[in-house]
């Protein structure tokens, strides 16, 4: 059975197709199309979701909560009692495996290629840190889509008419803004721009900050995160009720209890839209940004469609339609679209490769569309500069490059005589510094003929596969020497 996992930084997604080759949410065991991506790390293993939520209410340090901004950073999250380190990508292949389990118990049937979502703007140790964690969890990845792009596909991208979309999706955790060109069953993924670390967790902080404060000067004393953990845990989940009762009505109340001290503040819209003011900045630079990209102005977009659970915010809204002179419209499936829409994109994929997809021994037809989509970080190679002997990235595949792509430039090593290479990868910004960009990996070339009088010119190869991972491959023109990059995602350091 072919299914698509969406994991939200808050809560996990599922979807699969039903007998009649429609897309239909996975429902959990209690009753709901969201699971909080939350684990509990506790005496007699670890456990997912609600329950995990229910005994971290009791003891939220054994709790892991946001893995997903630690998504290929190799930060130590948590520790069980067995000793064992959870990090991010362990996280993301107990959710997955969760699901698998849930997916196979409610249907009866197997559970074997997934497709995965993940924001637009992750870099490729992330892409590959969750693929390798889906692996692990034993299905076969199918396809790893892009969140807007599955948005927008579960709103019938290809339906709604020609012309330019721009889907603006503010998750959990991050915000990506992707602009996409209709036509006929084409869709084209023009360009995107993306925060990590912006979502309506952020929100949500903004809320928490604005009864500390004044807890504070009314009390005397800062709760601590430790010894005040379940009341601070309290207070989050107080706070997120709030923002999701001001997207419809003028104030929601919050109270806060700590050692016995109580406080007590009602909130309306405004007081939300002053403490999140500068998040909205944040949003609008984001979407100027996606527009430059792509070299467009607002008067050539079609549509602007808001996805994502803090998407349905009334500032947002009014942020976007007083910088556009565009009403936004919420996207059909604001929660559960990326998923949707993922299963929907797998289905296509396996008709591409010729194999064809079965709901209860029925065959279901493919769709009929094609999508593509565009690198959303520069890719390169470490170079030297002449004469400073200072370290830059030099852009093989630029951002916005369509892939599946096959690209090659020549580059020659920095002196003549030489007999090694060193081939170093780099995802970041063109003409940056190599200590500011996310090196991918390295291999050293040895062996190679000295040629006194000129260096060696070698071939870099990159070839980006369907989910926009990287392969590379280094030729050197003399010698016809090849070595083919391996990228071990575990030695990449955090993202700067």
């Amino acid at each position: 059975m072919l299914g698509a996992i969406d994991v939200g930084m808050s809560g996990l997604k599922g979807a699969r197709l039903d007998i009649t080759g429609q897309p239909k949410l996975v429902i959990s065991p209690w009753g709901d199309s969201v699971t909080p991506t939350v684990i509990f790390l506790g005496p007699n293993g670890a456990v997912f979701g609600m329950e995990a939520v229910q005994a971290g209410a009791m003891d939220p340090s054994r709790c892991i909560q946001h893995a997903k901004r630690k998504t290929g950073t190799g930060e130590v999250l948590g520790v069980g009692h067995d000793g064992k380190e959870w990090r991010s990508g362990d996280c993301y292949q107990f959710a997955v495996a969760w699901f698998k389990r849930m997916v196979e118990t409610a249907t009866g049937e197997i559970v074997d290629q997934v497709v995965l979502t993940v924001p637009a703007n992750y870099m490729d140790p992330q892409i590959r840190e969750v693929r390798q964690a889906a692996e692990a969890a034993g299905l076969e990845v199918i396809l790893i889509v892009r969140e807007p792009t599955a948005f927008a596909v579960c709103n019938n991208g290809t339906g709604r008419g020609n012309g330019k979309v721009m889907v603006i999706d503010v998750g959990g955790g991050t915000t990506d803004v992707t602009i996409l060109s209709s036509s006929g069953n084409n869709l084209d993924v023009m360009g995107t721009s993306g925060i990590a670390e912006l979502g309506g967790r952020d929100f949500t902080a903004k809320l928490e900050t604005g009864v500390l404060d004044p807890f504070c000067k009314q009390h005397g004393f800062v709760p601590d995160k430790t010894a005040d953990a379940v009341e601070l845990m309290n207070l989050t989940s107080n706070c997120e009720r709030a923002k999701i009762l001001l997207s419809r009505c003028p104030s929601a109340p919050v109270v806060f209890t700590c050692r016995g001290h109580t406080i007590r503040l009602d909130f309306t819209q405004a007081d939300f839209e002053r403490l999140c003011a500068d998040l909205g900045t944040q949003l609008i630079n984001c979407v100027t940004q996606a527009l430059d990209d792509c070299k467009l102005k607002p008067a050539d977009l079609r549509e602007v469609l808001l996805a994502g659970g803090a998407c349905q915010t009334p500032m947002l809204a009014a942020c976007i339609e007083k910088a556009l002179g565009i009403k936004p419209v919420i996207a059909r499936e604001p929660m559960h679209g990326a998923a949707l829409g993922a299963v929907i994109m797998g289905q296509a994929e396996l008709a591409r490769r010729g194999k064809t997809v079965s709901v209860g021994g029925v065959l279901i037809p493919p769709p009929e569309f094609f999508i593509q989509e565009v690198t959303a970080h520069p890719l390169g190679v470490t170079v030297v500069i002449p004469g400073s002997n200072k370290l830059v990235h030099s852009v093989v595949v630029p951002r916005g490059h369509p892939f599946p792509c096959d690209i090659t430039r020549n580059f020659q090593l920095a002196l003549p005589n030489a007999t090694v290479a060193r081939i170093e990868i780099l995802q970041g910004d063109p003409d940056a510094a190599r200590e500011a960009c996310v090196i991918l990996g390295s291999v050293e070339m040895d062996g190679l003929p000295p040629i006194p009088d000129r260096p060696h010119v070698l071939e870099i190869r990159f070839r980006l596969d369907a989910d926009g991972v990287a392969w590379v491959t280094a030729r050197d023109v003399e010698s016809g020497k090849v070595v083919e990059m391996k990228v071990d995602t575990r030695k990449v350091p955090p993202t700067p």
